[in-house]
């Protein structure tokens, strides 16, 4: 099968909202791929968007204009208006909380040794 991706899609499960403009309404989508051009979202059975959707990323605290390209069962593949700066799309949380989580382990060392007299 050939790959038409223009960029290198992570795996992912991250929970997001659609919002289609002319209802105003807003779908929980579960996003289980994200590229810095593109996704592919889990939805909910039954539900129906149109051809452009907002799509929002809480946790990213990011929200992409985008294209529906494909549609199947209740899986859809996006493409975004606004494309993400790599490589920001295609780097996972994890490094983002493995720095956060060392700067909190540094700052508890530091207090440890406050505590302990030593610093």
């Amino acid at each position: 099968m050939l790959d038409r991706r223009q960029s290198n899609r992570e795996r992912v499960i991250l929970s997001g909202g659609v919002s289609a403009e002319r209802s105003g309404s807003r779908t929980d989508v579960t996003i289980r791929n994200i590229s810095n051009t593109g996704a592919a979202l889990e939805v909910p059975a039954g539900v129906k968007f149109p051809p452009m959707i907002d799509l929002s990323i809480a946790r990213k605290g990011r929200s992409f204009l985008a294209r529906v390209i494909w549609w199947r069962n209740n899986r859809i593949g996006v493409a975004f208006d606004n494309p993400l700066e790599a490589p920001t799309g295609a780097t996972s949380d994890l490094e983002e909380r493995l720095r956060k989580s060392e700067r909190q382990n540094r700052a508890l060392k530091r207090r440890v040794k406050q505590l302990c007299g030593e610093g």
